[in-house]
Formats: structure tokens, sequence, C-alpha cells
């Protein structure tokens, strides 16, 4: 958490602690190139490219052929499944379209509105949600995955050190996996919490029904969590 995030929580009655739980590294362009000989061609025959994390578009917007990559997007609808990561395609001249509620069906359903109906090119990591490209299978889209970060280790931690818990908040699926992966789940009476729907899909499959707030921000999270408890309380 950014130290203006930390004094939001502070000034709202949250005390935050913050436990990393995986770490990943970028794939580097001449993996992507290695991996995909022909991925040039694949990205000039794509109608529409598809970013749904901030390190997926950070993982091609580093290295030596990051301009030629921008020039060529550029020209091409661009679709990312949220706010944050739209903004990490400002910078480089790109205006993202994103769907209200950062739901990936929801963005794939924005796409066929728009009329991309053939092919698209997913920018991703090695470990992500299933609904985007199972939403584009059943409208006949074609995904071309490019994965351009991946998974490096499972970071051990845990809560005994910790003061009581009130609540768990998610920033990622994969979060989610590391920690009950870890069985830090055990004995946790507490209040669940995804920042967006993608998150919130990921606990709904262990069976938690999760609060989410109404866009996946940390400033909306925060806030949003400090509603909830002043409201329990």
């Amino acid at each position: 958490m950014s130290d203006a995030e930390l004094e939001l929580a502070g000034k709202l009655g949250i005390d935050p602690i913050s436990k990393p739980l995986i770490g990943f590294e970028f794939v580097g362009w001449d993996e992507i190139l290695s991996e995909h000989p022909d991925f040039w061609d694949q990205l000039s025959a794509a109608k529409a490219v598809v970013f749904t994390s901030r390190n997926g578009v950070r993982g091609v917007t580093e290295g030596a052929e990051t301009q030629k990559f921008i020039d060529i997007i550029k020209k091409k609808p661009v679709y990312t499944v949220g706010e944050s990561t739209a903004d990490e395609l400002e910078p480089y001249g790109i205006l993202a379209r994103f769907p209200d509620d950062y739901n990936a069906t929801t963005l794939a359903k924005m796409m066929l509105m728009d009329g991309v109906y053939s092919r698209i090119i997913h920018f991703c990591g090695d470990i992500r949600r299933p609904e985007l490209g199972l939403a584009m299978k059943d409208a006949g889209i074609d995904v071309y995955e490019v994965v351009v970060y991946k998974k490096k280790e499972l970071i051990e931690t845990n809560l005994e050190d910790s003061a009581p818990i009130d609540g768990v908040v998610f920033y990622s699926p994969s979060a989610v996996h590391a920690f009950f992966g870890q069985h830090l789940n055990e004995n946790y009476q507490g209040s669940w919490f995804a920042i967006g729907q993608t998150t919130a899909a990921a606990l709904r499959e262990l069976g938690i029904e999760p609060l989410v707030p109404r866009a996946p921000t940390s400033e909306l999270m925060i806030e949003f969590v400090a509603k909830h408890f002043k409201t329990v309380n």
C-alpha cells in the first residue's frame, strides 16, 4: 500500500497489515518473441488488443520493442478489464475502453457490441481467470494469448504475529489461491473483501461471498472497508 493509502486508512480508523503472498517476474521481449516467432504477424492480424491487468501492460511497455509495439496497437481498438489498467496505457497516448463493472465477462460483451467478431490478442500472466476466454469462445472469437509475466514464487507468511483480524482484503485471484493454499483461512471468522468481481469469483468458487466495492480501486476499497465496519459496529 502507498503512503497515501496508509494515511487514508488511518484517518478512517483502519489499521492495515500488508502481507505479500506472491512474487512475479516479467518475461521480457526476448522470451516473448522466442515463444511466439510469429508475434508481429499475430499482433497485426488481431482485430483488438486486450489487457486484463496492469502487469500485462507493463510487461510489453519496457524494452527495445516497446515503441514498435505501441505504434501498432495505437491503430487498433484497445480494451482493458478496468480503469487502473487503462491508466497504464494513457502515457503512451492510448485510451482504452473498459466496462463499468470491471468484469471480464462484461468486457467480452462490450467487445462484441463494438463489432469485434473474429480475433483478439490478449496480454496476460501465466495464472489468469477463464471468464474472458470462455466468453470469447462462446461468441466464436479466436483469442491469441501472450504471457508477459509469470508467478515467481509463493511467499510464506503467517497471521500469528498480528493483532486479531476483522477483515481480509484480496487484490487478485492469485492472492486468494495463495492465502488458502497456506491454510491462512483456518480459524478465521472475520469479513471477506475482494477488490473486484474477478477476484470475487475466485472466492465464490471456495464457497465465500465477499464484499466488493463499487469500483476496484484501492482508495474506494479502504473507504468501503471502513464504512462496513462502522455500520457493523
